[in-house]
C-alpha cells in the first residue's frame, strides 16, 4: 500500500510540471544530467526523430536488440496504458518501486534549478527523460532506442550523441512550436543529426529530403534513404536501403529487404498497415549500420526480432 501511494505521489509530482508547458531548450536538461554525473554519457543510443512512425521504428529495432541478445532500451512518447510504457528495458517497463527511487533522488535537483531561476523551471518531458537516462544508466544497457518527443533541435532527448539518427518522414505537425512549412519543420527535426554520424530517412518529400541532405552535408554526416523498390529487392541491387511488400494478411505482413549487404525475403510483422514496412525497413537498415559498428544480428535472431514486435494499440484488431 506504501508503494502505491509513493507512486502516486511521484507521478503527481511529475505530471504538475505539465504546467509549466512547453519550453525548447536543452539548458536544462542538460544542467540535470551534469548534476547526476552525466549518466547519457554511460550508455548507446539510436535517436529517432519525425512527424509519423517514429514509435513503431523505435519498438521494431528495440526487438531486433533484444533478439539479437543486447540489453535494449527503449524509451517513447506518450504512454499508451501505464505512465511506466516510457522507458523500458527487454520488453518489461520500468517498475513503479524504481520509478519512485528515481523521483526521489531527481525531484530536490529540479527544484533547485527552479529556484535558482536562471535557467527556468525544468519542464515535465525534460524531467521524465532524465529520469530514463538515469534508469537506463542504472541498468547498463547495451544500447537505448531513444525517440524524440516534439521536433528534434531544442527538444530535450537531444543532448544525446548517438551511433545512428534517424528521421522518419516529416509533414507538418506542432506547427505552433516547429513552424509553419514543411521546411522550417524538416529544419528543426534535422537538428538531431550530428557531425559524422549517419542518418536514415524514409521521407519521399522532395523538400525535406532536401533540408535533411544540406544539414548532413553541413555536418559530415553520412545521408541514406530507405526507399520502396521492387526492383531493387528483386535484383539484388544493394544501394540505399529498399524493400518491398509481399504479402498482407490480418494477422501481419510480409516484406522484402534489400539493404546495405542484407537481401531477406518473407520478413514479417505483425502490425497492420502497409506503412509499417517502411518503418521496419527502417529498423533494419539502423541495424546494419549498427552492425558496422559492432554489433551483431543473425538473419534467424532479426526475423525473430521483426515477428516479436509488441506495439499495441497500431490498427490493432
Amino acid at each position: 500500500m506504501e508503494l502505491v501511494l509513493r507512486y502516486r505521489e511521484a507521478l503527481d509530482w511529475i505530471h504538475g510540471l505539465g504546467r509549466f508547458g512547453i519550453n525548447p531548450g536543452l539548458e536544462r536538461v542538460s544542467a540535470l544530467l551534469h548534476l547526476l554525473d552525466n549518466p547519457h554519457h554511460k550508455v548507446c543510443f539510436v535517436h529517432i526523430a519525425g512527424t509519423n512512425g517514429k514509435g513503431s521504428t523505435a519498438a521494431m529495432l528495440a526487438s531486433i536488440l533484444r533478439a539479437s541478445g543486447y540489453c535494449t532500451g527503449l524509451y517513447t512518447s506518450p504512454y499508451l496504458l501505464s505512465f511506466t510504457n516510457r522507458m523500458a528495458v527487454n520488453g518489461s517497463d520500468v517498475a513503479r518501486e524504481d520509478l519512485v527511487e528515481l523521483v526521489d533522488l531527481v525531484r530536490p535537483l529540479v527544484e533547485r534549478i527552479g529556484a535558482e531561476g536562471r535557467l527556468g523551471q525544468p519542464t515535465e518531458f525534460e524531467v521524465v527523460t532524465v529520469l530514463a537516462m538515469l534508469y537506463f544508466a542504472r541498468r547498463q544497457v547495451d544500447l537505448v532506442v531513444l525517440e524524440t518527443g516534439l521536433g528534434g533541435r531544442l527538444d530535450a532527448t537531444n543532448v544525446v550523441n548517438p551511433l545512428v539518427s534517424i528521421i522518419t518522414n516529416v509533414s507538418l505537425d506542432h506547427m505552433e512550436v516547429l513552424g509553419d512549412t514543411v521546411e522550417a519543420i524538416a529544419g528543426e527535426k534535422a537538428g538531431i543529426i550530428k557531425r559524422g554520424i549517419p542518418l536514415l530517412t524514409a521521407s519521399d518529400d522532395q523538400r525535406v529530403l532536401e533540408v535533411i541532405q544540406s544539414r548532413c552535408l553541413q555536418m559530415g554526416a553520412a545521408f541514406y534513404r530507405v526507399i520502396s523498390s521492387p526492383k531493387a529487392c528483386l535484383t539484388k541491387t544493394f544501394g540505399n536501403p529498399a524493400y518491398a511488400l509481399q504479402s498482407v494478411a490480418e494477422h501481419g505482413q510480409e516484406f522484402a529487404y534489400c539493404g546495405f549487404q542484407w537481401q531477406k525475403h518473407n520478413l514479417f510483422i505483425p502490425l497492420r498497415g502497409v506503412y509499417q514496412v517502411s518503418n521496419a525497413a527502417t529498423a533494419l537498415a539502423a541495424a546494419e549500420l549498427l552492425a558496422e559498428k559492432g554489433f551483431e544480428f543473425t538473419d534467424a535472431r532479426v526475423r525473430q526480432g521483426l515477428a516479436e514486435t509488441n506495439w499495441p494499440g497500431r490498427l490493432e484488431l
